[in-house]
C-alpha cells in the first residue's frame, strides 16, 4: 500500500477561496458587518439629532426672550431695561434655589412635589419670579414667595396654578404685597402662606 506524506506542500489539500461554500460565508459575514456598521451609524445620528434639537430649541426660547426685551420700550432711559435684567436674574436665581429645595426639604411625599412642581413649571411667567416654595401636609398646603413687577398678575398666577389638577385643593395661605428693600420701586415682592415677605422692607 502506498502512503502519502500530508506534511508535504505538494500533498496538503487544497483550499478553493473561490468555491460556492466559501463565498456564501463571506457574503454573511460581510452583511453582518456591514448591518453593525448601519445600525452604529443610525444610532449615532439618532443621538445627534437629539441634541440638534435640543440645541434649536434653546436657541429659539433665547430668541424670543431677546425680540421680547427689543419690544420692550425704554421710555428714553435705562430704568425699565435695568428693571428687566433684574427680574431675569430672580428668575435666574429661583430656578437655582429649586434643587436645593428639591433636596434638603423634607416632604414626605416625593411623588406628589414632583407633580407640583411639574405644575409650577407649567404656569410660570416671566413677570414673576418665585424664590421660595414650601409644600407641607402631602401637598394640601402650597407657600409660595417671590418679586415681580407686575403686583396684578399675582392673583392671576394663583388663579391659574389652580387650574392645575393637582393644586385644585391645595390651600396657599393670605397673600401680601410689599415693597422689597433696596429695589426699584416697580419691583414688589409677594407671598402666598410664609409669615414675612422676603427682602420687604419692615
Amino acid at each position: 500500500m502506498q502512503q502519502v506524506n500530508l506534511y508535504l506542500e505538494e500533498f496538503r489539500p487544497k483550499k478553493n477561496y473561490f468555491s460556492a461554500e466559501f463565498t456564501g460565508v463571506s457574503v454573511a459575514l460581510l452583511l453582518v458587518f456591514l448591518i453593525g456598521i448601519q445600525w452604529l451609524v443610525s444610532h449615532s445620528i439618532k443621538k445627534v439629532e437629539s441634541s440638534v434639537i435640543a440645541l434649536e430649541n434653546q436657541k429659539v426660547a433665547t430668541e424670543l426672550q431677546v425680540e421680547k426685551l427689543k419690544s420692550t420700550p425704554i421710555g428714553g432711559s435705562a430704568s425699565q431695561l435695568d428693571e428687566e435684567i433684574a427680574i431675569l436674574k430672580e428668575e435666574k436665581s429661583s430656578r437655582e434655589k429649586l434643587r436645593e429645595i428639591i433636596e434638603y426639604q423634607n416632604l414626605g411625599n416625593a411623588e406628589g412635589f414632583t407633580a407640583i412642581m411639574a405644575a409650577l413649571a407649567r404656569q410660570s411667567i416671566d413677570v414673576i419670579a418665585l424664590e421660595r416654595i414650601r409644600v407641607t401636609g402631602a401637598g394640601n398646603m402650597v407657600e409660595l414667595a417671590g418679586k415681580t413687577r407686575t403686583p396684578k398678575a399675582v392673583p392671576v398666577y394663583l388663579q391659574a396654578l389652580q387650574s392645575e389638577q393637582v393644586l385644585a385643593n391645595a390651600q396657599f395661605g393670605l397673600l401680601r404685597i410689599e415693597q422689597p428693600e433696596s429695589q426699584s420701586q416697580n419691583i414688589m415682592a409677594f407671598a402666598f402662606g410664609f409669615s414675612q415677605v422676603a427682602g420687604a422692607s419692615k
